[in-house]
């Protein structure tokens, strides 16, 4: 690789490379070396992944002529020396506290979304599990079979354009595996995976490899978690998997606004599905007034829990048997249990305070966490119950909007 610095078209102007007429930056000879080094397919598939990165990402570059800034002219620096446009908040200043909090909304919306879809293979993994456990626990008279898990991830309409029958094989496959599906296991980890991979300079390396690494695992071990056999310990290790990512990321990354956003995707996600199984588990336990099947009504309730990973903090916070009203209490206003309802949603909303331009999307997290505290749940009829988390997820739904629309680009095709 050759380049001619004499003729050289800096116009006043220098780059990355060119510091002025014939003059080449002192970084210049090891780039080009290492250049050298490399064979065409990876220098090119490497051009194709910066390429991607400036897309994806937004990059811009700021630009220094004769020494100083350059009203008028369209000026680039070396990536990483420059100011990039499209930020969340304004420049950073030099106070200890308030130092390099501008980002990428790009970036921003790829740790979000790659927390919720950690998050959401972890739920999916774990109400696939604990439905295989309560079956054997229940008669089949009264099971209440494999549906209830379909409509927990709101697809019903979708899995019956493929599917006639609600057999454990095609709910089991739809939600581990199935392409189709947005939501599956499957697709939640590749789309975690890709969110990782164009942000691998904010997470740490080990966070980048636990990822690739589980979702290889997921994808080689599918047919195996479809068998009777293999299905137990494959979904454990999914689950560990992404327990393992999550603390992972927790105790590594910066505390800085990249894990605020990774927090709330998680907490949001974590609040969606605790609201989720709250109502459709409940709506399809045995009715309370059912006397010969009320022995039975322990155990879906301590299945709800084992869903959420509550049983264990239940019985150590309530310090009473399980039951209806005291688990959905649990489950919905608990400030201590990190998947309750209460508690994911004051998460979020101390997360929100860390961030610019927060003040809509406090207002809305301020009214969802009220309406939950405030609810009297032990008066409400299981059709009270279903409208109240219509209303909740409605709420849930509208946070996630205020929060897209405040931090996050627009669509390319709104963008453009």
């Amino acid at each position: 690789m050759d380049i001619d610095w004499q003729g050289y078209p800096c116009d006043g102007r220098y780059d990355e490379l060119v510091a002025g007429p014939g003059q080449g930056r002192e970084p210049v000879p090891d780039l080009l070396a290492d250049l050298l080094a490399l064979g065409p397919r990876e220098l090119a598939a490497r051009q194709e992944a910066a390429d991607l990165a400036i897309k994806e990402m937004g990059i811009t570059f700021t630009v220094i002529c004769g020494g100083r800034r350059q009203q008028g002219h369209l000026d680039r620096r070396a990536l990483g020396e420059g100011r990039p446009r499209n930020l969340i908040g304004k420049a950073p200043n030099h106070h200890p506290q308030r130092r390099s909090f501008a980002m990428l909304s790009r970036v921003a919306e790829n740790i979000y979304w790659l927390a919720r879809h950690i998050e959401r293979a972890e739920n999916t993994t774990r109400i696939i599990a604990v439905n295989a456990n309560l079956l054997l626990d229940l008669p089949k008279g009264i099971a209440p079979g494999w549906r209830p898990l379909i409509d927990i991830t709101g697809n019903a309409a979708l899995f019956e354009q493929h599917h006639d029958d609600y057999g454990e094989r095609q709910v089991v496959r739809f939600l581990l595996s199935d392409e189709r599906n947005p939501t599956s296991i499957i697709n939640s980890l590749a789309a975690a995976r890709e969110n990782c991979r164009t942000i691998r300079d904010i997470v740490p390396r080990e966070g980048w490899e636990q990822i690739n690494e589980l979702y290889l695992f997921a994808s080689e071990g599918l047919q195996r978690g479809l068998t009777k056999d293999g299905s137990y310990p494959f979904l454990k290790q999914l689950i560990l998997g992404a327990q393992t990512i999550t603390g992972l990321l927790s105790g590594t990354m910066l505390q800085d606004q990249g894990y605020s956003f990774l927090r709330i995707g998680r907490r949001l996600e974590r609040a969606d599905m605790t609201t989720r199984i709250a109502d459709v588990r409940s709506a399809s336990l045995v009715p309370a007034q059912t006397t010969e099947l009320r022995p039975y009504d322990n155990i879906q309730w301590v299945s709800v829990l084992k869903s959420l990973t509550a049983y264990q903090m239940y019985r150590r916070s309530e310090q009473i048997r399980v039951q209806r009203s005291a688990v959905l209490r649990f489950l919905f206003q608990s400030p201590a249990f990190p998947r309750s309802v209460l508690h994911c949603i004051d998460a979020v909303r101390a997360s929100l305070e860390s961030l610019p331009r927060n003040e809509a999307a406090l207002r809305v997290a301020g009214r969802l966490k009220r309406n939950v505290a405030e609810l009297k749940l032990a008066r409400l009829s299981q059709s009270e119950l279903h409208a109240f988390v219509d209303e909740l997820q409605t709420d849930i739904a509208n946070l996630h909007g205020e929060i897209t629309a405040t931090w996050f680009p627009p669509p390319l095709a709104e963008a453009g």
